[in-house]
């Protein structure tokens, strides 16, 4: 499981650095074992609609972080619902013809 910051980063730069060396880990490994039938994909979900999003908003305000204004924006608009994430996992596990992929779950948020 990853995250849309791996690519298109994120207010928090720890978060998004660890979730970009998180892709190039999928990929690596997809090449290394890809040939011995090992499936490795990533899942990189936009915002979640659970009470962590809530979590978030209320520490970027309180730490008065940069850039925190977008997020609580974008939340509402792009988030989408566990069961979402749930359906693309059980997809990606089905799809033995699926290797080496960063799948984006997010509701065209990296396009913002």
């Amino acid at each position: 499981m990853s995250s849309i910051g791996g690519t298109g980063g994120t207010v928090d730069a720890s978060y998004a650095a660890s979730k970009a060396g998180l892709h190039g880990l999928t990929r690596a490994l997809a090449r290394e074992f890809g040939s011995d039938g090992v499936q490795v994909n990533a899942i990189a979900s936009g915002p979640v609609e659970t009470s962590m999003n809530d979590e978030i908003i209320s520490y970027l305000e309180a730490v008065d972080f940069r850039g925190h204004e977008n997020v609580d924006t974008h939340l509402p608009t792009y988030a989408c619902e566990p069961k979402d994430i749930a359906h693309t996992v059980k997809y990606v596990l089905e799809k033995v013809v699926l290797q080496h992929e960063i799948v984006n779950v997010n509701g065209g948020m990296q396009f913002r």
